[in-house]
């Protein structure tokens, strides 16, 4: 990573831990809603796309280009997301009663 600049450095950053842990929940999402309305089989086909990424990133892991702990920080932040689209949604159904719309 010597030859990127610091602000380019925090850049791959940002993209390592929100653009993997947001790939990662969405794939998990999209894969649990596809599996309930098309079958496993076909789901693993449509969301082929969203295996691009770890794949990508164990590929670039063998490579010398210096890059390693951004591909190892997307590949922790994608699997975070994909076990974080697991847990059950939070359901809060009581009515705000402190809300006040015209105030």
């Amino acid at each position: 990573m010597d030859r990127f600049s610091t602000f380019g450095i925090i850049l791959l950053l940002i993209l390592a831990i929100v653009g993997g842990y947001m790939t990662g929940l969405f794939a998990g999402y999209l894969f649990d809603l596809g599996k309930r309305h098309l079958g496993k089989t076909l789901t693993v086909i449509l969301n082929l796309v969203f295996y691009v990424v770890p794949a990508w990133a164990l590929l670039g892991i063998a490579s010398e280009d210096g890059l390693l702990f951004f591909y190892l920080l997307l590949l922790v932040f994608y699997f975070l997301g994909i076990r974080d689209s697991k847990y059950p949604a939070v359901k809060n159904d009581k009515i705000d009663k402190n809300y006040e719309p015209y105030d």
